[in-house]
């Protein structure tokens, strides 16, 4: 009798963590999709991006965190692990933080015109800085001369 309560016990608590995993996750993909959906960005040359970070990263983690964010700069480099492509773009004075853009899972097609030297913007949800600023789920803005 007692092994059978337990057993119920367990298993209720596997069900619950379960649900509260499944809720959390699609809370935070549901966040992304209406950060994206919103065409209004925050517009910063990379080099005040990473200086506002560095100065005071309380403030700059409350202005920009979880916010679409563009930035525009050169191409440091770029990678294509697992299937993503991640664009590393440096600023002019900080020649040692970066900005790196995790390119969108959604734009299936992987823009191999973008070549390291290459001025480019980016628009992405900034999602933290340690010695760089990460940006994930990234698109390109395609600038008009």
């Amino acid at each position: 009798m007692v092994i059978k309560k337990t057993h119920k016990i367990i298993f209720s608590i596997i069900i619950v963590s379960v649900v509260i995993g499944f809720v959390l996750f699609n809370s935070q993909a549901s966040l992304n999709d209406n950060i994206m959906a919103n065409n209004k960005a925050t517009v910063l040359p990379i080099d005040q991006m990473i200086q506002v970070f560095q100065n005071d990263a309380l403030s700059a983690k409350e202005q920009y965190i979880n916010q679409l964010v563009q930035v525009k700069g050169r191409v440091h480099d770029i990678t294509y692990l697992n299937d993503r492509q991640t664009i590393i773009l440096k600023g002019v004075e900080f020649q040692d933080s970066y900005i790196i853009c995790d390119m969108s899972q959604e734009d299936t097609n992987v823009d191999k015109s973008i070549q390291i030297g290459q001025e480019i913007s980016l628009k992405g949800v900034c999602k933290g800085f340690l010695l760089d600023v990460i940006l994930l789920n990234c698109v390109r803005i395609n600038e008009v001369p």
